[in-house]
């Protein structure tokens, strides 16, 4: 007579062994490479953008790096998750902010001078880089809200 529990037990064992084995072997990723890039957003004078996202299009693949800026400037940016980089060569760059007006509710905290609104747009936005294979630092100047 044959024990079930045992066989479904031994079963079950034989199951996963067989997925591990596939999710180690089998499994390769159609994903591009992407690689650490982190940077700083600031205004000529120096000053940080204290607020909004940098978005970095791939010329070549068409897909999005991005990131919060966040309250000193910096930014680590995300193509597949939340700060894995970006993929290698030239992408076009945008910085978007999202600021309250006057007429909206009163703000608590200070987001800092807006960005001419010339870097929220890959048609008029000058920002140009080169991402490469390996940590990628990036120095990102903008101009203010005129």
């Amino acid at each position: 007579m044959v024990n079930t529990k045992n066989f479904c037990q031994a079963r079950s064992l034989q199951l996963i062994r067989i997925a591990v084995l596939a999710m180690i072997c089998g499994c390769s990723s159609d994903r591009i490479p992407t690689f650490p890039v982190r940077g700083r957003v600031t205004f000529p004078d120096g000053a940080e953008v204290r607020t909004g996202v940098i978005e970095l299009r791939s010329l070549e693949h068409g897909f999005n790096a991005r990131s919060e800026i966040d309250r000193n400037g910096n930014f680590v940016l995300g193509t597949y998750e939340n700060g894995d980089g970006a993929v290698a060569g030239p992408p076009q760059a945008i910085v978007m902010q999202f600021l309250a007006t006057d007429s909206g509710p009163e703000m608590k905290h200070d987001h800092g001078d807006p960005v001419d609104q010339a870097y929220s747009d890959y048609a008029t936005s000058p920002l140009r880089f080169e991402i490469t294979d390996g940590a990628n630092d990036l120095s990102v100047e903008v101009e203010r809200s005129r």
